[in-house]
């Protein structure tokens, strides 16, 4: 199974993101945004390494997430240019002199989507 981590930038909360992005069946994603603009799309195998990657680069403020990806959704990530980066560490972009935190938005089966919500690391462990 693939992972990406769910981006919010402030202006969506939890239930906006069930009631709204899941229903419509799209979602907000991290990537990283070059100076050149291309889109590098962070991937994981292990939602752990995902989720302590989110824990290092977004701000504990504002809602964030997990969602697993079928190789649909990945093939369409490569359609639209976008280059996936598999990780296996949780590297920090707050301050890369190469990449900003980004977002984007990606369309996904909603009757398969895999999203998980996070507010804490005791929630993740379960």
């Amino acid at each position: 199974m693939d992972y990406v981590v769910l981006y919010n930038d402030g202006n969506l909360n939890a239930q906006d993101i069930r009631l709204e992005c899941v229903k419509d069946g799209w979602v907000p994603v991290l990537v990283l945004r070059d100076k050149d603009d291309r889109v590098t799309v962070p991937m994981f195998k292990d939602p752990e390494t995902a989720y302590k990657f989110m824990c290092r680069n977004l701000s504990s403020k504002v809602i964030r997430g997990t969602m697993n990806l079928f190789e649909k959704d990945i093939e369409s990530m490569i359609e639209k240019g976008w280059e996936i980066e598999y990780m296996d560490f949780p590297r920090r972009f707050t301050n890369h002199s190469d990449y900003k935190i980004d977002l984007e938005i990606i369309e996904v089966n909603k009757e398969k989507l895999g999203l998980k919500v996070y507010r804490s690391f005791k929630q993740f462990r379960g």
